[in-house]
């Protein structure tokens, strides 16, 4: 851990934000490198003589402009930086032939990053600009999502085997968001959801919203192990399956064909609902059948636009029974009436 004092001298405004603009200074002269470990909130609290609040403040204002990151357990550490030489990416002799490529790198997220994706999003807002009828977008929708945008989610998911009507389709503000509609329909305060045994960070933080346990399931090399499922089912009488079929975050493992039968026959056996997230679905050359697909009567399927285009869009979408569809609109209504629809239908 660095021992490190900032500068808050008056007139840099509340001590939090003092802490924050000192942290950027220091970062940028290259007192602070990246991955420095920083003091921890009581010991920086203590060396300035002020409340832990206020330093744990100071640490959030500077995550938030992108110069630190937690982890919970270890501190908080310098992010911002110039690249580091020793994370070096090479590129493909095809792509490139200048040399090797340095990235600062967060292994704490993914998406999708480019010159190209930044270009087609330009000229999808360029189009959007210049249409006539903006204003049409501009008003309130339906909960569940414009008609046309459903409809255009529908043949977006459906490139990989499903077979989703826009009906069936709820547009949400991003995957997140998605599975807080799902899980908040699904599921009452106190009610245990099974996950994998290494599960999405995300579902856990969701699971502490929304009061809801969580049963992790053992796994192996093929994800679930439907074996540890049943004998779950019977210990804890669940009636809903998180799972990600599909590079599961975070072990990355993807189910063979026949695993997803297996725990589709569990399912079925056990009056279970599956809530498959497929944000992930889009990667592998190669594609096993979603499980949505393979059972689309007992499956809630999610994914979103974070991972194939960009998180800033925050649109998710999510797939559902026809019978389920109307109750997931409920949620969208309580949080945010509706998706934001300014968006191109069927994109770039």
């Amino acid at each position: 851990m660095t021992i490190w004092m900032p500068e808050i001298s008056a007139g840099r405004g509340p001590i939090y934000v003092a802490i924050a603009d000192a942290l950027a200074d220091d970062i940028a002269t290259g007192k602070l490198p990246p991955r420095t470990r920083l003091p921890t909130h009581r010991e920086l609290a203590y060396q300035l003589g002020v409340t832990v609040g206020t330093v744990t403040r100071g640490y959030a204002e500077a995550e938030r402009r992108g110069l630190v990151y937690g982890e919970i357990g270890r501190g908080t550490f310098v992010l911002a930086g110039p690249p580091d030489p020793t994370l070096t990416i090479q590129s493909s002799a095809h792509d490139r032939d200048d040399g090797p490529i340095n990235f600062a790198i967060d292994l704490t997220i993914n998406f999708a990053i480019g010159e190209q994706r930044d270009q087609a999003m330009a000229r999808t807002l360029a189009a959007l600009s210049r249409r006539n009828d903006l204003q049409r977008y501009l008003n309130y929708h339906p909960h569940r999502g414009i008609a046309e945008h459903r409809a255009a989610a529908a043949d977006w998911v459906n490139r990989n085997g499903l077979s989703y009507t826009a009906e069936q389709i709820i547009v949400t503000g991003g995957g997140q968001h998605a599975m807080m509609t799902v899980f908040s329909t699904l599921c009452r305060p106190g009610d245990v959801v099974l996950t994998e045994q290494l599960t999405y960070a995300g579902m856990k933080a969701l699971a502490n919203h929304l009061q809801i346990r969580l049963h992790g399931v053992a796994m192996d090399q093929h994800g679930l192990i439907p074996s540890a499922l049943a004998a779950a089912c019977r210990s804890t009488h669940a009636r809903v399956l998180y799972c990600q079929p599909t590079i599961q975050n975070p072990t990355a493992t993807v189910m063979p064909e026949a695993r997803r039968r297996e725990i589709i026959e569990v399912a079925r056996a056990h009056g279970l609902t599956i809530v498959e997230d497929d944000v992930y679905g889009f990667l592998p050359h190669k594609t096993e059948p979603q499980i949505s697909a393979l059972a689309p009567d007992i499956s809630v399927y999610l994914t979103s636009a974070s991972k194939t285009m960009a998180p800033g869009l925050r649109v998710g979408y999510i797939g559902a029974p026809l019978r389920l569809a109307e109750r997931l609109s409920v949620p969208v209504r309580a949080t945010m009436w509706m998706a934001p629809p300014v968006r191109k239908p069927g994109g770039d």
